[in-house]
């Protein structure tokens, strides 16, 4: 994080994903991100703490009540801990509450098939 901040590069706070999900990882997955935000709070290069990307982790969240309400609960933690920065839920795939809405798109750059 230092050579971000002494760099000017933007970054988004991310965490690793649990393989499976259940309690043993709510519980470390939570634990960890109470750390991560203690410890890189004051790097000013991280403009939004990311609690999950493409569903990795809650891998079921689009119909899993305890995996959304899961999702929903590190998004409200993470703005408890720190009311500066947005916080993205599940970053592109099955967003339960986010601020901000990513789209990621796996096919930039390739040329669409000429129309018959």
């Amino acid at each position: 994080m230092y050579w971000a901040d002494k760099l000017g590069f933007l970054v988004w706070g991310e965490s690793a994903s649990a393989q499976y999900f259940n309690e043993k990882a709510v519980d470390r997955v939570t634990e960890e991100w109470k750390e991560i935000v203690r410890r890189d709070y004051n790097h000013p290069s991280i403009v939004t703490w990311v609690s999950f990307n493409e569903s990795w982790g809650i891998p079921e969240v689009q119909r899993n009540t305890r995996q959304q309400y899961y999702s929903q609960a590190l998004y409200h933690m993470l703005h408890a801990l720190d009311g500066t920065r947005p916080v993205i839920s599940n970053d592109d795939w099955e967003m339960t509450v986010t601020d901000i809405c990513a789209v990621h798109h796996y096919r930039h750059g390739e040329m669409d098939e000429p129309e018959q």
